[in-house]
């Protein structure tokens, strides 16, 4: 093909300065955009092979360099079109050769190396002399230039097609994956754990339909996913599923999906199982089921645990109560996957393995471009002009903008003048203040912690307004009343000390409220309110447990303790199919499920809670956990 392409351009060279002055460097330009072409492919195809030969570009450059030649062969001569499409078909042609190239040379015995090597490039130049009379042939009988890039796609285009059927799954992968770390900025951490050698089973947690891709987009090695067998007989489904060496198993044999899954991972596969069992609904890791150790030992392969975080809340998770019918929210989104350490099954049990999943989860978040040591620069992530808070006073809505907190901080504005005579509204701003005064490690895990409290359910669908009651613990007016709303574009609604049950019928007219947090208080308004409150969600933090019935009338139990709003209550996971298991949101007697990025241990005092990112042990003497990660007091 080189060969061919450089007589071709001598040849619209000459036609389009018929060899006189002009000529040469005619093409020498023409020249130029091949090259720079076969210089731009050659270094994408280093980039996209930087963690090992990526043969699934063979193919790839392949249909690009057709391409180019179809663009050729109706092009006209010198222009800028024709210069562009030079380009295409120097790219496709270096990332076809690239790495063919280094596959050769990695794979060629030692010994034989020079041998081979040296076969390569005599077929190479053969292969060039026959380019060079296949042109002189075309030219000879009359074919035009443009007629000349057609005739070679007869060439071309059996070559890409064999490359192809030689090379299906690799192609496959290249473009699945290449989709995928185009909507995914996907940020592998500590794969130097993964074991070079050997059985190795993945226990990924499980919250979207591309889990699967993004763990073997992130993974160092090649990884083999279980499917029930009825999916191979989807066409599409299962065409792919055998291209990406999918291992099937029984849905209703547990045994026999135990054996064929140690047997893969006997013959030294990577093997990924989603230990939950099931796609979490809500964005909170589910119970562990012990499957994985039965595997796992049968095989004599060590157990790597894994957490991805940043995919609840794509179009591919349940956010918003239902999979792929919702716009995304941003592109690409931010993936952290996080591998553990690779242990012997003997060391995993179904609690340890959930509670260093939660470990990896509270390593993950910390790592989110969100978290900043500065309120001052996280404030800059709200839209100025639109709403922080707002209070009913004079009979109307006072409001006061992000822009206004943010001059606040800055020291233009004082608390008086925003806030006037309302009490909570002046509380409300002298809570940033002190939230600014604060050092940069507790600043740091206060956000933190709003991203905890924004990431389960749908806390974090946003333009969501919240009512905030200031009796609610601190902890809680910090994360929830303050740092969340930048998070979710919201914005709270303060209750006054003298609001009444009309005041706040009132406001309710005003505002599109869903969710109230507070303390007993605000319960009683609520309670004398009736119907008129009913769609309110209430979540209360003083204390109390979740009742037999409270969860029927969205009324939910939460915790707070060590200045870390911990555990929550909220809706149970909606059911997208009927088939769907139970996802509890909320159970009878307990203060809510631990918040995801927590990593808790029990022993004969309590719990002891590790914060996400690291810090301070919080403590909770006379508390327990179920699997599911429900707390309540013993």
């Amino acid at each position: 093909f080189a060969g061919f392409m450089n007589l071709v351009i001598i040849q619209i060279a000459e036609e389009l300065y018929g060899g006189s002055v002009g000529f040469g460097s005619g093409v020498s330009l023409l020249l130029v955009f091949s090259s720079l072409g076969i210089a731009t492919g050659s270094l994408a195809a280093g980039v996209v092979s930087r963690k090992g030969i990526e043969l699934g570009l063979v193919p790839l450059g392949g249909v690009i360099l057709s391409a180019g030649l179809v663009g050729l062969g109706f092009s006209e001569a010198g222009t800028l079109i024709q210069n562009g499409l030079l380009v295409l078909a120097g790219f496709g042609g270096a990332v076809f050769l690239v790495p063919l190239s280094a596959y050769l040379m990695d794979h060629c015995p030692a010994g034989q190396r020079g041998v081979v090597l040296s076969a390569s490039n005599l077929l190479n130049n053969v292969a060039g002399v026959m380019g060079v009379l296949l042109q002189l042939g075309l030219k000879l009988l009359g074919f035009s230039t443009a007629a000349q890039f057609a005739m070679m796609l007869l060439v071309v285009v059996p070559v890409v097609v064999y490359v192809i059927r030689l090379l299906p799954r690799e192609f496959v992968k290249m473009l699945i994956l290449g989709t995928i770390r185009t909507c995914y900025r996907i940020e592998a951490r500590h794969a130097e754990r993964m074991p070079e050698s050997g059985g190795v089973l993945l226990t990924p947690n499980h919250v979207s339909y591309v889990d699967a891709f993004v763990l073997a987009a992130a993974s160092p090695r090649h990884v083999r996913f279980l499917m029930v067998r009825s999916y191979f007989d989807v066409p599409m489904v299962g065409r792919i599923a055998r291209m990406f060496d999918t291992v099937p198993i029984s849905a209703t044999r547990a045994k026999d999906a135990i054996r064929v899954a140690a047997e893969a991972l006997g013959e030294g596969s990577v093997v990924c199982i989603f230990p939950e069992g099931q796609l979490s609904r809500d964005g909170i890791l589910s119970e562990v089921k012990n499957g994985f150790s039965l595997i796992a030992r049968k095989a004599g392969a060590v157990v790597m645990p894994v957490y991805m975080d940043g995919l609840w809340g794509s179009v591919f998770s349940c956010e918003r109560g239902k999979f792929f019918w919702k716009k995304s929210r941003k592109i690409p989104y931010g993936v952290r996957v996080v591998f553990g350490e690779a242990r012997e099954a003997r060391e995993r049990r179904a609690s340890t393995l959930r509670e260093e999943m939660t470990r990896l989860s509270g390593e993950a978040m910390a790592a989110r471009k969100e978290v900043t040591g500065s309120v001052v620069g996280f404030l800059e992530r709200a839209e100025a002009w639109e709403p922080a808070a707002k209070w009913w006073e004079g009979g109307e809505m006072r409001v006061c903008t992000w822009r206004q907190v943010s001059e606040l901080m800055h020291g233009l504005r004082r608390v008086e003048e925003l806030a006037g005579p309302h009490v909570e509204a002046r509380r409300w701003l002298v809570r940033w203040q002190e939230l600014a005064a604060l050092p940069e490690e507790e600043v740091r895990g206060l956000v933190i912690n709003a991203l905890q409290l924004a990431e389960p359910g749908d806390f974090g669908e946003g333009r969501k307004a919240l009512l905030l009651d200031t009796e609610a613990p601190e902890a809680v007016c910090q994360v929830w009343g303050a740092l969340v709303p930048v998070l979710t574009k919201a914005h709270v609604v303060l209750l006054g000390e003298e609001d009444s049950v009309e005041s706040l019928a009132r406001i309710l007219l005003k505002e599109k409220l869903r969710d109230a947090v507070g303390g007993t208080r605000l319960a009683e308004l609520l309670a004398s309110g009736g119907p008129r409150f009913d769609a309110l969600r209430y979540f209360h933090f003083d204390g109390v447990v979740q009742g037999e019935k409270d969860g029927g009338v969205s009324c939910f139990a939460g915790h707070a303790a060590g200045g870390r709003v911990l555990s929550i209550s909220m809706p149970h996971a909606a059911k997208i199919r009927p088939k769907d298991p139970m996802q509890a949101g909320w159970k009878e007697g307990t203060l809510g499920r631990l918040l995801p990025g927590f990593s808790a241990t029990e022993d004969e005092n309590g719990l002891q809670v590790l914060p996400a990112g690291g810090g301070g042990t919080i403590r909770l003497p006379g508390m327990t956990m179920d699997p599911e990660g429900f707390v309540s007091p013993v």
